[in-house]
């Protein structure tokens, strides 16, 4: 076997189009080696074994899209097995590039199931990716939306080429496109956003995307944009350490909090929605002046509201401490409020 004759025999098998276990039949017999092909999508793993001995020295070469070619050899590799290997690699690749191309895309909500739950073992996660048309290592977002039924089949047309599910009272979308940031919200709608992760760790993507749903607010405008104290939309990129709160806090334990009863005690009164985003407004500003500029209120009336607020609160929310407190108090409320998926 010399360097022309190794060259050629990839290429004519390139030329003919054959399959990834014909190219490892063809290439153990010609080698004289064990040749093995395994891809990071389940959709292909191969070993061809031209000695029975099999072999204990071994080389591997990844593959751009993450898959792994490797040869073994009983008597320790040959000078020519780093180009076998590398034209191994190629001619693979493009069968397998086509093989690809050739699995039927199908939008398949059980499939979606399969790709976001933590119960199906990888080999089933990656078959899943393949049939949606995605790999292992498919950068993708699950997104989690809760509202009418109408409404949410418009976010999901928006969004794009994704493929979703339900599960319970939450449609699951999972996504290898970019969330756009015009993203309209229907009024009553809420969506969170799971961080961009490998196919293979969909799971993860939803379980950030579905604790975060509890810090979103139901859309009151269909048109963007939404500001963050609005909440129709949250990343969870931009929830960080709060999500620990809604992972391990009950809604019962928030209940008995102090400062919750004299939010819901605000709420009740005349004008109760205003004074909940005025609070809000001063916990996330450095002045009243800047909180009532958000809010496109008189500083005078804001004070006013922040004044009856501190007189039920028992502290100044104007200050650093109660500006953390005031926001503290708020989160927890909305995550008492909030539907658990």
């Amino acid at each position: 076997m010399d360097e022309v004759r190794l060259v050629e025999f990839f290429d004519e098998l390139i030329e003919r189009g054959a399959g990834p276990a014909e190219i490892l039949e063809a290439a153990a017999g010609f080698a004289g080696c064990t040749i093995g092909l395994r891809t990071t999508d389940g959709v292909f793993d191969h070993v061809c074994e031209a000695d029975e001995r099999g072999g204990r020295h071994r080389l591997s070469r990844e593959l751009s899209t993450g898959d792994e070619v490797w040869l073994a050899r009983p008597g320790g590799t040959t000078p020519l097995d780093e180009l076998l290997l590398r034209r191994l690699s190629v001619a693979c690749a493009v069968a397998l590039r086509h093989l690809r191309s050739c699995l039927p895309k199908v939008a398949d909500p059980a499939l979606v199931e399969l790709v976001v739950g933590d119960t199906a073992g990888e080999p089933e996660r990656a078959r899943a990716l393949a049939l949606l048309g995605y790999s292992a290592v498919t950068p993708l977002r699950v997104v989690a939306i809760v509202g009418e039924a109408d409404d949410v089949r418009q976010v999901i047309r928006d969004l794009g080429d994704v493929h979703a599910t339900t599960l319970g009272s939450v449609h699951v979308v999972v996504t290898a496109q970019e969330i756009p940031e015009d993203l309209a919200v229907p009024v009553g709608t809420r969506i969170s956003i799971g961080p961009r992760l490998p196919g293979m760790r969909a799971p993860r993507s939803w379980r950030a995307a579905r604790t975060c749903l509890r810090f979103a607010v139901p859309s009151t405008h269909r048109s963007p944009p939404y500001s963050k104290e609005e909440a129709a939309v949250v990343d969870a990129t931009s929830v960080g350490c709060f999500a620990l709160l809604a992972e391990h806090l009950t809604a019962d334990a928030i209940a008995e909090t102090t400062e919750v009863e004299v939010l819901d005690r605000l709420a009740a009164e005349p004008g109760g929605p205003e004074m909940l985003r005025t609070l809000e407004a001063v916990a996330a500003t450095e002045s009243l002046r800047r909180a009532a500029a958000s809010l496109h209120m008189h500083h005078n009336s804001v004070g006013a509201r922040v004044a009856r607020a501190e007189q039920l609160l028992g502290f100044e929310i104007t200050q650093p401490y109660g500006r953390v407190r005031m926001m503290f108090a708020l989160i927890l409320r909305r995550l008492r409020d909030s539907d658990h998926p």
